[in-house]
């Protein structure tokens, strides 16, 4: 029952120690654990880790292919800056915030 967090555990705790690539291919190889466990014991595997491995493999695929050294801070200010309606409340030199974006 609670089997269903262990990727996502392992993940937070592998990404804050070694990085984020560990972690995802760690929360992939647990996922996977899962579904497998599932399939030999001719259970039918829960929806709800099937989406785990899909997310887990997908970003780990979707890392692989496009590497970007992001950390979690940068990635929030990213999606921050582009998706806010309004952007006023960025007051100062729009080079700045670039900058302090891709630092």
């Amino acid at each position: 029952m609670l089997l269903g967090f262990v990727p996502f555990v392992a993940f937070a705790v592998a990404a804050n120690i070694w990085g984020a690539m560990p972690g995802l291919t760690i929360g992939a190889a647990l996922s996977a654990a899962l579904l497998v466990k599932d399939l030999l014991r001719r259970q039918q595997p829960k929806i709800l880790e099937i989406g785990t491995f899909l997310m887990f493999a997908g970003l780990l695929v979707w890392a692989k292919l496009f590497p970007l050294p992001l950390t979690v801070l940068t990635v929030r200010l990213r999606v921050d800056v582009r998706t806010s309606p309004d952007r006023s409340h960025f007051s100062g030199d729009r080079q700045a915030l670039h900058v302090a974006i891709c630092a």
